[in-house]
């Protein structure tokens, strides 16, 4: 006979609640008052006047920077790291790049504008026992995301170091969020007190608002070069996508037709054997789907399980493939595209099928010079674009 458990027992038996972000105990730690009254800005090179306004804001500010070239990205993300990199004598900043090529060249642009003491710096393309070492002993790095987002699965032990990261430079974040989301939140779960910088210089690139909380994005500087300029509609990265109908013709609708006829017999006799399914809906079938039957029936072959009308069914996957990649071609780029692709596919088995070469010949014989359709509307569209533009240039200038 069992005796019911004590609260006391019965609280030790439920599950541990989840561990959660564990703040440090000094947000400040480590900063250098002296060195923490002022921030440099090298005066050696030509700037726009609103490089030291970005600048000093995301210096207090977890900021999106988005700049119109690659020199002011690379240049306001070397200030801000060697700032930093003073601020806390003890303290690690880190730069984050989707590839090696970015953090290379940013390694160099540190060096030509606001050098680091070489001692401290390490490019991060290692080994991994290489990458702990240096964890504890370095200050700068320079790392990929995917190396980041090891580097954060390492045992608690090999990641302390990392809890002195004060700076986390990430360029163009949009092209990996998941992984620069990870690794900010990590680095958060672990106590570490940081800033973090985003520069990019994708303009119009639409960052959700939750990937600015994952980020701790509170600030987002925008320029385009001239600030008493607004950016030019093509500076702007967004589609704008308008549908334009082809009407084929009577003549490429009939041809459409026929060839349609004569590829739907290959498939009624596959699908009558039982290698495809229903065969009624033609414009869902692709040379791809037919490729991968013929490949299923293969693999039966080798298994020993050979039809009697063997040669038959290989007949029809080849001739239904090539009809249906053939029928595709007419519709999307004419009939002179059709003709060539049967001039470099011509086998024995497509000049074995009669009605297949009277339709050719007559397709040859007819209207073989005629273009497609679309290179008729295509033209209309260009006429009509530059008119419009000629007429709004003789405005603006006369």
């Amino acid at each position: 006979m069992s005796s019911n458990p004590s609260p006391e027992q019965s609280l030790d038996k439920q599950p541990p609640a989840p561990q959660q972000p564990v703040p440090p105990s000094n947000i400040h730690a480590g900063f250098d008052p002296h060195s923490g009254q002022s921030w440099l800005f090298p005066v050696d090179f030509v700037t726009p006047d609103y490089l030291p306004l970005i600048v000093e804001k995301t210096l207090y500010h977890n900021s999106l920077v988005i700049l119109p070239n690659r020199f002011e990205v690379s240049f306001v993300a070397a200030v801000v790291m060697h700032n930093v990199y003073r601020w806390y004598p003890f303290g690690k900043v880190v730069f984050i790049c989707s590839n090696r090529k970015a953090t290379q060249d940013q390694r160099a642009a540190c060096d030509r504008l606001m050098k680091f003491v070489p001692s401290d710096v390490v490019d991060m393309a290692l080994k991994p026992h290489e990458r702990v070492r240096n964890w504890a002993t370095k200050r700068a790095f320079f790392i990929t995301s995917h190396t980041m987002a090891g580097e954060m699965a390492r045992q608690e032990a090999e990641r302390v170091g990392m809890r002195k990261i004060k700076l986390v430079v990430i360029e163009d974040p949009q092209l990996d969020v998941r992984a620069h989301s990870a690794i900010i939140q990590k680095l958060t779960e672990m106590g570490a007190n940081f800033r973090v910088l985003c520069v990019t210089t994708t303009h119009g690139k639409t960052v959700e608002p939750a990937q600015l909380k994952q980020w701790h994005i509170s600030n987002i500087e925008l320029q385009w070069g001239n600030p008493q300029e607004k950016p030019d509609e093509w500076l702007m990265n967004k589609k704008e996508i308008s549908n334009i109908v082809t009407v084929l013709g009577a003549v490429m609708d009939g041809l459409l037709a026929e060839l349609q006829l004569l590829t739907q017999r290959y498939l009624a006799n596959l699908h009558a054997c039982k290698q495809i399914a229903n065969t009624s809906l033609f414009e869902t079938i692709t040379a791809d789907h037919i490729r991968q039957e013929r490949t299923r029936y293969e693999l039966s072959v080798l298994t020993g399980v050979v039809r009697k009308n063997h040669f038959e069914v290989m007949r029809n996957f080849h001739m239904a493939e090539k009809l249906v990649l053939a029928h595709r071609i007419l519709a999307r780029d004419g009939v002179v595209a059709l003709m060539d692709y049967f001039h470099l596919q011509n086998d024995a088995l497509g000049q074995a099928d009669s009605e297949l070469s009277a339709f050719l010949h007559k397709v040859r014989q007819g209207v073989y010079t005629a273009p497609h359709p679309k290179f008729t509307t295509l033209d209309n569209f260009l006429r009509e674009f530059f008119q419009v533009w000629v007429r709004r240039w003789h405005h603006e200038t006369f």
